[in-house]
C-alpha cells in the first residue's frame, strides 16, 4: 500500500497474460491476412469513453505532489524530496512550467531545517502561494509548524505564521485575489482544524466551525469570492465540508453518505452555483476498501452524484466547464460531461494532482507531468455486441474474487464463427452473426490457438497424452484430429506456404506436416516459450530458455526442414520477439535494467539496429507486434506503446500507457490496443476497459471505444474490419468504424 499526503494509494495486482490468435478471413493471400494479436501483461490501469489524449512532457517531477496554474504558460508544482537515507520531511522542490518547458525554482530554505510543500495556489504571473510544513532540528512532531512560501515574480520568500498556527500542518490553499486567500490544515492526528486567510497584508487565524472535542480535519479549499469559500476534510471519521459567508466558517449540512467511514480531499468551484467535492466511502470493519465519493452543490444543497463503479477514493478535482470536470484517484480519473461521470483513460497509468489551464487543456502529475488537451482527439463510437460465455468471468467470492478470463482467440473464415479457450481449459465455438455459443468442448486446452491458411481449422495446444496439438473444425467446433507435441506445449505458429505447423514445448520444437501428419523436424530446444513466425521467406525465430547462459536462446529455423539457419547472439535477457517484413525484432534487458529493441535482418542474420527505449528499475517489454509490409514494430512496454521505424530507427510514443493487448490489421494500416481502466485494491478490474484504435502510418488515434472490465485479448476480422475482445464475461463485438478506410 501507497500513501499519498495521508491518502491510500492501492498498489496493482499481479499481471493477468492471455494469448490470442487471428485467423484471417480473407480467400486472396491468406499468408499475409494472417496475423495475431499478441498477448501483454496487465498495465497500470486506465480507460474509458472520450477520446483522451496524454502526453508526456520531461520535467524534475522527484517528490512533487501538487498543481495550481495562473495561466497556460504560468503553471506551479510543489513536493517534497526525500532525503537519501529516508530520515525526516527532506526539503521543499518547487518546479515551473512557462509554456515551453518545466524547470526547477529554487525555495527558501532554513540551514538544518526539513520542510514540506503540500499545496500552491497561482493567482498571477507576480502572486502565487505554497503552503506546507516545517520540521525544527532535533524536534518532534508536536513542535511542527506551518510553511507559507510567496512568489512575488522573481523569487520565493518565506512569510512569517501567526503563532497561534504553530504545531499545525498547512495541506491546502486557494485565493480568489491578491488580499483574498485562505490555507487549510489540521493538528498532526486530525484532532483539530487550522484556518488561516491573507487579507493582502499578514495572515491571521481565523476560527473554523465548531466540531467538537474530537476536531477534524482539513485537507481542500477552494475560494470563489471575498464572501464565499469552501473547505473539506474529515471529522468524527466522516465528510467535512465548511463554508464562508464573509463572516464566519460554518458546517454545510451534506446528503446521507454511503458506509460508515467518508472524507472529502479535494474540493473546486466554478460558480456559487457549481461545486463539486471528492473523497472516498468505506464501511467498517473495512475502512480501508473504499470507493470514490462525489459530491456536488447546486446553490441550495450538496447531493451524491453517482459516478463509475470505481473501488479507489478520489482526492483531486478540476473544473474546465460545467460540461466539463474532472477527479482523480490514483490509478482512477473520472470525467463529468455535464449529464454523467465516466472513467476515462489515466495519464501514465496513473493520475495525480490536476489542474485546468484553460478551456481545453489540463495538467495531471504522477510519476511524470502528463498535459491533455481536448482538442486533440475526438471520440468516435463503434456498435458493441456482447456475447456471454457462462460461467467464464468474475465469480465475486467475498472481499477476494476470483478470475477465470478467455485465455485465446481466433475469428474463421466460416461465415460468423470465432473460437475462444478459456482458462479451464474448454474451447467454445462461437456464432458472431447470431451473438451466441454454438459449442463449448473440454479439451485440456493449455496455450494460444493459431490458424490454417483458409481458415477452417483451428490448431489448439493441449496436455492430452503428454503433450499435444488438437485440430479443431473452425464450423462445428468438433475435433477432427490430432498431433504428437512436447509436453506443455506454449505456442504453434501455422506457415502457409508450406502447411507446415511448429510447436514449441518444454523438451523440443517440432515442425509438422497438417497435410500428411508426419513429423518433419524434431529440434532439440528445450523450455521454448515464443515463437515470431514470418511466412514470406520461410523462417521461425524460436525464444528458449535451454541453454547454458540461462538468458535465453534465439533460434532462426527453416519452416519448411525445420533445420536451425542461424542463431542470433544478444547480450541481454530477451523479453518478447517479432517478425515480420524480412526482420526479427528482440526485445531485451540488461543487467542495468536498460530495455532495448534490436533489428535483425533475416536474411543475412545480420544486426542493422539496436534501438533504447529507457532504463526502469522495475518494468518490462510485455510484447512485440510487427507490421509485415511497411517496416515498423509496435512496442508495449513499461513506458508506453511505441512504435519504432527499422528503417530509419526512429522512434514514437503513441500512448503513455502500457496495453493488455495489440491487433494489427494490415489491410487497412490499424493499430488495435486494449486497456484495463482500473483495478480494485485486490488487483480485480472494476470498471469498464476500452480499446483505441490508431492509424498506423501518422500514428494519430482515431478512435477510442468502451468495452467490458478487463480486456485481456483483441483480434481483427481481416476482411471485415470488425475486432472481437475478450473481457471478464464473455466476448465483445466492434463493429467496423465509420469511416474506415478500404483494405489496402
Amino acid at each position: 500500500m501507497l500513501l499519498r499526503r495521508g491518502r491510500r494509494v492501492w498498489g496493482r495486482g499481479a499481471p493477468i497474460v492471455a494469448f490470442v490468435a487471428l485467423l484471417a478471413s480473407t480467400g486472396t493471400q491468406p499468408g499475409l491476412a494472417l496475423h495475431a494479436a499478441l498477448p501483454v501483461g496487465r498495465p497500470l490501469a486506465t480507460s474509458g469513453t472520450p477520446c483522451v489524449s496524454w502526453h508526456a512532457v520531461s520535467g524534475p517531477t522527484g517528490g512533487l505532489r501538487a498543481l495550481s496554474a495562473a495561466s497556460p504558460t504560468d503553471v506551479w508544482a510543489v513536493g517534497t524530496a526525500a532525503k537519501a537515507n529516508g530520515s525526516g520531511y527532506g526539503k521543499a522542490v518547487i518546479a515551473h512550467w512557462d509554456g515551453r518547458t518545466w524547470r526547477g525554482v529554487a525555495s527558501p530554505s532554513l540551514p538544518g531545517h526539513d520542510d514540506s510543500l503540500e499545496s500552491v495556489a497561482a493567482l498571477s504571473a507576480t502572486d502565487a502561494w505554497a503552503v506546507g510544513t516545517t520540521l525544527w532540528p532535533g524536534s518532534t512532531q508536536s513542535l511542527l509548524q506551518p510553511l507559507i512560501e510567496h512568489w512575488n515574480g522573481q523569487t520565493w520568500r518565506r512569510v512569517a505564521i501567526p503563532d497561534a498556527a504553530r504545531g499545525y500542518f498547512l495541506l491546502a490553499v486557494a485565493g480568489s485575489s491578491p488580499t483574498n486567500v485562505w490555507a487549510v490544515g489540521m493538528v498532526p492526528g486530525g484532532t483539530g482544524t487550522l484556518i488561516l486567510h491573507w487579507d493582502g497584508r499578514r495572515w491571521r487565524v481565523v476560527p473554523g466551525a465548531a466540531l467538537g472535542q474530537y476536531g477534524g480535519s482539513l485537507t481542500a479549499v477552494t475560494a470563489l469570492a471575498s464572501d464565499d469559500a469552501w473547505a473539506s476534510g474529515r471529522a468524527l471519521g466522516r465528510a467535512l465540508i465548511e463554508h464562508w459567508d464573509g463572516q464566519r466558517w460554518q458546517v454545510s449540512a451534506g446528503p446521507t453518505l454511503p458506509g460508515d467511514v467518508s472524507h472529502l480531499d479535494g474540493v473546486t468551484a466554478l460558480s456559487r452555483t457549481d461545486v463539486w467535492a471528492v473523497g472516498g466511502s468505506g464501511t467498517d470493519p473495512y475502512p480501508d476498501a473504499e470507493t470514490a465519493l462525489i459530491l456536488h452543490w447546486d446553490g441550495h444543497m450538496w447531493s451524491v452524484v453517482p459516478g463509475p463503479d470505481s473501488q479507489e477514493s478520489l482526492f483531486s478535482v478540476a473544473a474546465l466547464s460545467a460540461r466539463d470536470v474532472w477527479a482523480s484517484g490514483g490509478s482512477t480519473l473520472e470525467h463529468w460531461d455535464g449529464r454523467r461521470w465516466s472513467t476515462v483513460p489515466a495519464p501514465a497509468g496513473s493520475s495525480g494532482a490536476l489542474v485546468a489551464t484553460g478551456p481545453h487543456e489540463l495538467w495531471s502529475l504522477g510519476a511524470q507531468f502528463q498535459r491533455y488537451t481536448g482538442r486533440l482527439c475526438a471520440a468516435t463510437r463503434a456498435a458493441v455486441r456482447t456475447i456471454a460465455l457462462p460461467g467464464v468471468g468474475v465469480q465475486p467470492t467475498g472481499m477476494f474474487p476470483t478470475r477465470d478470463a478467455p485465455g485465446a482467440l481466433a475469428i474463421s473464415s466460416a461465415p460468423g464463427r470465432a473460437v475462444v479457450r478459456d482458462q479451464s481449459g474448454a474451447v467454445w465455438v462461437l456464432d458472431t452473426t447470431r451473438g451466441r455459443v454454438v459449442r463449448q468442448t473440454p479439451l485440456d486446452a493449455s496455450g494460444p490457438l493459431t490458424v490454417d491458411g483458409p481458415g477452417r481449422r483451428v490448431f489448439v495446444p493441449s496436455t492430452r497424452g503428454g503433450g499435444s496439438v488438437l485440430v479443431l473444425d473452425a464450423t462445428t467446433g468438433r475435433v477432427t484430429g490430432a498431433f504428437p507435441a512436447s509436453a506443455s506445449p506454449a505456442a504453434v505458429a501455422f506457415d502457409v506456404p508450406s502447411g507446415h505447423l511448429v510447436v514449441a514445448g518444454a523438451y523440443d520444437v517440432r515442425v509438422l506436416d497438417t497435410a500428411s501428419g508426419r513429423t518433419v523436424a524434431i529440434v532439440p530446444l528445450t523450455h521454448a516459450t515464443a515463437l515470431a513466425l514470418d511466412s514470406v521467406h520461410g523462417r521461425v525465430v524460436v525464444l528458449s530458455y535451454g541453454g547454458q547462459s540461462g538468458l535465453g536462446t534465439l533460434s532462426v529455423l527453416d519452416t519448411r526442414s525445420g533445420a536451425v539457419v542461424t542463431t542470433l547472439k544478444e547480450s541481454g535477457w530477451p523479453l518478447a520477439i517479432a517478425a515480420g517484413a524480412g526482420r526479427v525484432y528482440v526485445a531485451t534487458a540488461d543487467s542495468t535494467t536498460t530495455m532495448r529493441v534490436s533489428v535483425w535482418d533475416l536474411a543475412t542474420g545480420a544486426r542493422s539496429r539496436t534501438v533504447t527505449l529507457g532504463r526502469i528499475s522495475s518494468g518490462d517489454v510485455s510484447a512485440l507486434l510487427a507490421d509485415p509490409t511497411s517496416g515498423q514494430v509496435f512496442i508495449a512496454s513499461s513506458f508506453g506503446l511505441q512504435v519504432l521505424d527499422a528503417i530509419t530507427g526512429a522512434l514514437r510514443t503513441l500512448e503513455t500507457r502500457s496495453p493488455t493487448a495489440m491487433a494489427f490489421d494490415p489491410r487497412r494500416g490499424r493499430l488495435y490496443t486494449a486497456y484495463i481502466n482500473s483495478t480494485n485494491q485486490y488487483g480485480s478490474p472494476v470498471s469498464p476497459g476500452s480499446v483505441a484504435i490508431f492509424d498506423a502510418p501518422t500514428g494519430a488515434r482515431v478512435a477510442m471505444v468502451t468495452v467490458g472490465s478487463g480486456p485481456d485479448a483483441i483480434a481483427v476480422d481481416a476482411a471485415s474490419g470488425k475486432a472481437l475482445v475478450l473481457v471478464q464475461r464473455g466476448v465483445d463485438m466492434l463493429d467496423a468504424l465509420p469511416g474506415s478506410p478500404p483494405a489496402r
